[in-house]
């Protein structure tokens, strides 16, 4: 973020699946000029739902519309925070 807007910030990074069991786990930053605690899983754990096709008997997200949602209770939590 720094090179393309001149924006030095804090990465903040959650995991989908903990704020909601029908995401895949899917990392992703939040850039912030503010520290959030945010849920993350462990690095050895698995979610429920996986995107793409190695679902490994688990139930797989293809869909791009159903992929790029973003759980409710995540807005939830960096809005209580940030607010």
């Amino acid at each position: 973020m720094e090179h393309n807007y001149n924006f030095v910030g804090i990465a903040n990074v959650a995991h989908y699946a903990v704020y909601d069991k029908s995401f895949p786990k899917k990392p992703t930053t939040f850039m912030s000029n503010k520290f959030l605690s945010l849920g993350k899983m462990s690095s050895g754990s698995k979610a429920d739902i996986v995107i793409g096709s190695r679902g490994q008997g688990r139930k797989q997200i293809r869909d791009y519309n159903e992929r790029s949602n973003i759980p409710l209770n995540l807005v939830k939590d960096i809005l209580e925070q940030v607010i």
